[in-house]
């Protein structure tokens, strides 16, 4: 499905903007703080219905203006669809096709959306619930029923955690222990399918982007069993961890306390791997992502590249756009070098300068 036409208006500092992206390759370039991210915010919006910028909803609504909207065409295989995302002070509002949405397996059949940007470096390095919702993520783009499964498992727990502060007696926890079990194995055998699933895209991407002296692997080790198993050993785990919780009214171990780990020569990445090396995984987990997703439902979600020039080297970079041609999806990149720097690495390229809020069709510096 390609993103035929966009519409902007008053949405951060975007006044009224029309835009029609090309099939390929789209190059948004221009100074610091002009608008080439907030037109990317837009297009993850509509594709996800939040933002990936931290910050109250208000603040995308242009200064001194009442509401913001957005809205895109979409086209693909014979099917069109329309989005539409507006927002006020007092709430927000989503039409798919002209009708509220009333599925969210609407949307993510429509317009998928995967972005990279340069704050996300630091979820390799940081706490495991950033991994895991790395994961969950990838996984929710194959398998939008996935977020159920997350939901109802985070449900429990929650319950759960409530019980053991109140010192509730075991016969009132049981149920929810029993619960917890069901649900934490299952969650724990979709990330370990997915993983399996994965790896082989994710580790072509990472030697294609970094080289084969950097390939990186992906490990998830309480997802590789059967489903039966993993409800042996979370029930297991949480029969060892039954003192703790009591003496520190919370749940100790489960699907909550899992790691993604990223892994180079036998080491971990968090640890050991350099700026570089942590850009290209993340990368490389991306575009996988992409290239999967392609298989899958027969053709390439969007993919949003924030300020690439300025995290990658020009040989990564080089490497990055190779592979990404072989696919035939929309790739949204902003930059602020001129687009002539990314012009002779990708043909038949769309560049646009981007400036106060606006959109120029302009090749040169």
């Amino acid at each position: 499905m390609l993103v035929r036409k966009l519409t902007y208006y008053n949405f951060r500092n975007l006044p009224t903007l029309e835009w029609e992206p090309g099939p390929g390759f789209n190059i948004l370039w221009g100074n610091n703080a002009q608008g080439k991210t907030n037109l990317l915010e837009g297009i993850y919006l509509l594709a996800n219905l939040k933002s990936f910028r931290a910050g109250r909803i208000e603040e995308l609504i242009r200064h001194g203006e009442e509401q913001a909207r957005i809205s895109a065409q979409l086209q693909g295989a014979g099917v069109a669809h329309q989005l539409a995302f507006s927002v006020t002070s007092s709430g927000r509002s989503y039409l798919f096709d002209g009708k509220p949405l009333s599925r969210l397996e609407q949307l993510v059949g429509s317009l998928r959306a995967i972005l990279f940007t340069p704050e996300e470096i630091t979820v390799l390095r940081s706490s495991p619930q950033a991994r895991r919702a790395l994961l969950d993520r990838a996984i929710f783009q194959s398998q939008p029923s996935h977020l159920g499964r997350v939901q109802k498992y985070d449900k429990i727990l929650r319950q759960r955690n409530v019980l053991l502060r109140q010192g509730a007696p075991q016969a009132q926890l049981q149920p929810w222990t029993e619960a917890l079990i069901e649900a934490g194995a299952a969650l724990r055998h979709r990330r370990g399918e997915f993983i399996v699933e994965f790896l082989p895209w994710f580790s072509n991407a990472s030697v294609a982007i970094g080289g084969n002296d950097e390939a990186v692997t992906l490990n998830y080790p309480e997802g590789h069993a059967g489903e039966a198993e993993l409800r042996q050993r979370l029930a297991r785990d949480l029969e060892q961890t039954a003192g703790r919780e009591r003496a520190q009214g919370q749940t100790q171990t489960g699907p909550h306390r899992d790691d993604l780990h990223f892994v180079i020569a036998g080491k971990p990445l968090r640890q050991y791997g350099s700026q570089g090396q942590l850009r290209t995984a993340l990368l490389a987990f991306k575009v996988a992502q992409l290239a999967l997703l392609e298989q899958q439902v027969g053709h390439p979600p969007v993919l949003l590249l924030d300020d690439m020039t300025s995290e990658l080297d020009r040989e990564r970079q080089e490497r990055l756009f190779s592979y990404l041609q072989r696919s035939k999806g929309q790739v949204f990149i902003t930059t602020t070098a001129p687009a002539a720097f990314l012009a002779d690495i990708l043909c038949g390229a769309v560049s646009h300068r981007v400036a106060q809020g606006r959109l120029y069709s302009d090749q040169g510096p």
